[in-house]
């Protein structure tokens, strides 16, 4: 993670489920969040599909992984979230329905 790093990692591109979250984080965006002390949850690939299915499971509604992830960072740290209102924001706009991760192959 680039705020983990503390410096922007310019030539790191992660193998993730997650495409929407490959690109590189602009200097400009950096500086603000590195200044604001932003923290960082990171989560792994099964933990975006786990969140992705949960949402199915219970909403009904097929959401993209870079939308997942945070439901996915909030299930990661529970006594983080504890007691605290959360807003997430879920949508599903990029969704190749014919390749959701949890489908059978």
């Amino acid at each position: 993670c680039h705020l983990a790093a503390g410096q922007r990692l310019v030539d790191f591109v992660p193998d993730t489920v997650c495409d929407g979250l490959r690109g590189t984080l602009g200097a400009p965006n950096f500086a603000l969040l590195q200044h604001a002390g932003a923290q960082v949850i990171t989560v792994d690939d099964a933990a975006v599909v786990q969140a992705m299915r949960l949402v199915w499971q219970v909403l009904k509604q097929v959401v993209e992984p870079s939308s997942a992830i945070t439901l996915a960072a909030v299930l990661a740290e529970p006594a983080r979230f504890a007691g605290r209102r959360v807003g997430l924001i879920l949508s599903g706009g990029n969704v190749d329905l014919d390749a959701l991760p949890w489908a059978a192959a």
